[in-house]
């Protein structure tokens, strides 16, 4: 029943039972053969599936959900990413009014002021602290900037995986399959790791 080329299309299965359930239960009703390959979870010992019209129906059903996966977690990257840098940009603006006035207030030999703005400048530098603390605790490590790159070369995929699958479907032919469900599985493996790492 399945050919001998292996391939690995758990990520994608484990999306559609998240995502759309219903459409994975569609799927299996139509190919009733592979209900031990399309059930959600890790199998050990599990063989692969490969080239069928069942890998066609899984790149069909799961390309746009791999893409809108893509699309909310980068939208959360970019908002964490836009609240940090506003954090840094008023820790930064404060801190600099504060630094002005503390030497003004030195040069007019104003005591209580020079204590205030002296508290203001520490007030200034835990904000950008915070914002900066901010972007490397939601990324564990590893940037925010570097997850949202990665999403958009994961974006970028999808797109060129879209593009060949409507090919296909226009020639009528889906002989080369194998490579863009591959593609469109490694995609929803770093997006869901990306999803965990950020929260």
């Amino acid at each position: 029943m399945l050919d001998s080329i292996a391939l690995d299309i758990q990520a994608l299965v484990n999306l559609l039972s998240r995502l759309r359930p219903e459409l994975l239960d569609q799927i299996c009703a139509k190919h009733p053969g592979y209900t031990e390959t399309l059930r959600p979870g890790k199998l050990l010992g599990q063989d692969s599936a490969s080239q069928s019209q069942l890998l066609v129906d899984l790149a069909m059903s799961t390309k746009g959900l791999v893409k809108q996966e893509c699309l909310s977690i980068y939208n959360l990257l970019s908002a964490r990413l836009r609240g940090s840098v506003r954090l840094r940009l008023i820790g930064s603006a404060i801190a600099t009014v504060s630094a002005g006035a503390l030497i003004a207030a030195l040069t007019q030999g104003i005591p209580k002021l020079v204590l205030a703005f002296a508290v203001l400048t520490v007030f200034a530098a835990a904000f950008m602290l915070v914002g900066e603390c901010l972007e490397g605790y939601f990324g564990r490590q590893r940037g925010l900037r570097e997850m949202q790159d990665r999403l958009l070369k994961n974006l970028m995929e999808v797109a060129d995986i879209e593009a060949e699958l409507r090919l296909m479907e226009f020639r009528g032919n889906f002989d080369g399959i194998e490579p863009q469900i591959r593609k469109l599985n490694t995609v929803a493996i770093t997006s869901q790791q990306i999803q965990h790492l950020v929260g």
